[in-house]
């Protein structure tokens, strides 16, 4: 699985991949090649959490299309969970211009909000990320998961909301800074406690 976070101004993500019998490290953020549109604002790019061969999908969908809407989004979702034995846990967050929306499953039932204003994570180490989010930002959030989520890791992609933003790997300074950053939080939270 992974963690993917918006913190109202960046959209970041581990590389975690979890296979049948290892993990390797890959992005789980997208930008588009061509100039596409989603909700008739310009796609800056889009995350995925939950099983691949369902946000291979949503890959082609929101990356190859001139245009996409949040109802052909939701669409296709309730199809994937219509044709699953199980129930899946599939959620998007995407970032265009103008917004952050995020679209998931509820059991079998699509479901969409606008996010733009607020921070949001999904993924495995969501519970753990949106519980720092507001107040710590994507990064710290993401080392949060990390170190309590063993399907996140602390490698981090992100991007900007500006248009032209491209998805960059954060660096092994800030992927340090934020793992003591949860750390210097973590013991805040305990002396408050005492």
């Amino acid at each position: 699985m992974t963690t993917i976070v918006w913190d109202e101004k960046v959209l970041a993500a581990d590389r975690a991949h979890t296979g049948v019998f290892k993990t390797t490290y890959k992005r789980k953020i997208f930008s588009p090649e061509i100039e596409t549109f989603f909700e008739g604002s310009q796609l800056i790019a889009f995350g995925g959490a939950g099983p691949s061969i369902y946000l291979i999908t949503f890959e082609n969908m929101l990356l190859k299309q001139r245009s996409t809407s949040v109802s052909q989004v939701m669409d296709q979702l309730g199809q994937d969970a219509a044709l699953s034995v199980k129930d899946i846990n599939t959620s998007l967050l995407i970032l265009t211009v103008d917004a952050c929306y995020k679209i998931w499953l509820d059991g079998k039932k699509p479901l969409y909000e606008n996010v733009t204003n607020t921070s949001v994570a999904i993924g495995s180490g969501a519970r753990y990320a949106r519980s720092i989010l507001p107040k710590a930002g994507a990064f710290v959030a993401l080392a949060r998961a990390a170190r309590r989520d063993k399907k996140t890791s602390s490698r981090i992609d992100w991007i900007g909301k500006a248009p032209g933003s491209k998805i960059k790997s954060a660096s092994f300074r800030d992927q340090i800074w934020a793992l003591l950053k949860d750390r210097i939080l973590l013991r805040n939270s305990f002396s408050e406690n005492d």
